[in-house]
Order: C-alpha cells, then sequence, then structure tokens
C-alpha cells in the first residue's frame, strides 16, 4: 500500500482540521477494513515561548531553557489531529479515543532550537471489542533524534475479525503504593491549554458538550494532568534519555482533587493517579531512565 505523504510549514490549524473530519466523513466503517499509512512532515519547527511559559504556568511546572518532557505533545498533536481527518482514515473522529502513549526523550531540548516533527499512521489491530490503531511520531534536531511517542487509539465496536496474539496493555499493580502527591484540578485556563495544545475537542472546556457524549461535565486534557504527574519525578524526567509509558483509563473532571501513588515495580517507577470520587486509576503510568 502507497504511503501518502503530506508536508505542512506551519502548524495545522486544530479547528479545521476537525472539521474535516466531520465533512464527507462516512459514517460507517466496514468490517475488516484497513486504515492506509499517512505521513505528515512539518519542517523547521521553531518553538513559541509564549506556548512554553503558558504550558509551564498552566501544569504547574518550573519554567527553564530546555522543554520539559511532554512538551513536545503541542507539536504533534496538531499533526495527529490533520492524520485522522484525511478521508482515508475510514472512521468518523468523534468515535476515537486515545488510550496510551508511550514517550522517550532522548537529550534535554533546548528552547532555541530548530525542530523537524514527522507523524505517521503506522498500523492497527482489531481487538475483542474494537480496533486500535497507532501514530507514531519523531522530533529530530538536525540528523539527531531528540524525542519520540507512539499512541494508541482506539475505536469501540466490531471492525474485523481479532487480530491473532493480539494482548492488551497493562501494568501491574503496584504493592503497597504510597500517596506521592496531591492537588486541585480548578477550571481554570481550559481553552488556553486546548489552544496551547492543539486539541479542539469541545469535551475538555464546554461542561454542556461534554455531557452529550456520557461525561459528568468538562474532563481535562491528559496531557495537562500527566505532565504534573512526570515532573513529580524529575530526578529520572530532568535526566535523559527516559521513556514514559501511560495508559489513559478514565476521565479527569475539573474541580476535583487528584491524588498521585506509586512505587517501584521491576526497576521502573509506576505511578496512578486517582480522580476524586473514582476508586480506580484515571491514568496508569511508568516512567524509567537510561538502563
Amino acid at each position: 500500500m502507497v504511503k501518502k505523504l503530506l508536508v505542512t510549514k506551519k502548524r495545522p490549524s486544530p479547528n479545521m482540521s476537525a472539521l474535516k473530519g466531520i465533512i464527507g466523513r462516512k459514517s460507517k466503517h466496514k468490517i475488516g477494513e484497513t486504515i492506509p499509512p499517512i505521513e505528515i512532515k512539518w519542517p523547521n519547527v521553531k518553538l513559541n515561548p509564549k506556548y512554553i511559559d503558558a504550558y509551564s504556568a498552566i501544569c504547574g511546572l518550573e519554567r527553564t531553557s530546555t522543554i520539559s518532557m511532554l512538551y513536545p505533545f503541542t507539536l504533534i498533536y496538531p499533526l495527529n489531529l490533520e492524520l485522522i481527518s484525511q478521508k482515508q482514515v475510514p472512521v468518523q473522529i468523534f468515535k476515537m479515543l486515545a488510550t496510551r502513549f508511550e514517550a522517550t526523550m532522548h537529550r534535554e531540548i533546548l528552547e532555541d532550537e530548530v525542530l523537524d516533527v514527522v507523524s505517521g499512521i503506522t498500523g492497527q489491530q482489531f481487538t475483542p471489542k474494537g480496533m486500535e490503531f497507532y501514530l507514531e511520531s519523531t522530533v529530530t534536531a538536525g540528523t539527531e533524534l531528540v524525542w519520540e511517542n507512539r499512541f494508541t487509539m482506539y475505536v469501540p465496536g466490531r471492525h474485523g475479525q481479532e487480530t491473532g496474539g493480539y494482548t492488551a496493555a497493562k501494568f501491574e499493580e503496584v504493592p503497597e503504593a504510597e500517596v506521592l502527591d496531591k492537588w486541585y484540578l480548578g477550571a481554570t485556563d481550559r481553552i488556553k491549554f486546548a489552544r496551547v495544545l492543539g486539541d479542539s475537542n469541545g469535551i475538555h472546556y464546554n461542561a454542556g458538550y461534554a455531557k452529550m457524549f456520557g461525561f459528568e461535565r468538562d474532563t481535562s486534557q491528559p496531557i495537562r494532568v500527566a505532565a504534573k504527574c512526570v515532573d513529580f519525578f524529575t530526578d529520572i524526567a530532568g535526566n535523559p534519555p527516559c521513556t514514559v509509558d501511560m495508559l489513559i483509563k478514565g476521565p479527569v473532571y475539573y474541580e476535583r482533587e487528584l491524588t498521585l501513588k506509586g512505587g517501584m515495580v521491576n526497576g521502573s517507577q509506576r505511578f496512578d493517579l486517582f480522580c476524586e470520587g473514582n476508586d480506580r486509576p484515571s491514568i496508569s503510568g511508568s516512567i524509567s531512565g537510561s538502563k
């Protein structure tokens, strides 16, 4: 199958990408239909200091001359949204759920570096309850790979015969997990953070709209709260190379107390983020340094 290649000279508009993903999109995915490989490149990217300032302030991070471990999501998210909005992707955009990301920072990235960003749809699997497909992204400085990520997107419903050997991702339980941190997630800067991240989904800043999709109210973007989780382990995240792997299990609502619990499991720092009112973790993750 021939890969479709896209090139953009500027950050794609999230609103235009979302609109593209609605207009002209098929209403039903045919059983067994595959998602073709598509890649988008954004060369010569210069980081916006105002976005870094806003991201750091909203996520409660210290502002330094280097960007935090998860900040590159503000670069790849608009590209990924543009990818899944292509008419060749035979799934409605609002049926897709991000369920996992696996990010590796290979070295510190200075805010004045010029970067090249690439994202692509790289494969899919049919699961017992739906379909997964994957978005893989790289950030390079010159010829040096400095950051990379793999997103898992999930689409519920019957889409094809279960892929042989498929195993759902999961983490080991943390024995005697201790409370590491607690904080209150206020309902502030919701639209501002959506602009910084490049996320136009109204469930993250409009309570009425979120309720239409079965949520209690508007929910935080996972990256917003994940950034603070990762920052707690600054001894690891602040000394790359390091890798963070997270499963997005449930919503994190605004105006709730959040509790971060964790402990060491098999040489990696395991953690779970709980949202007030839910006894199960909304996010589970693991972070580890170079081995």
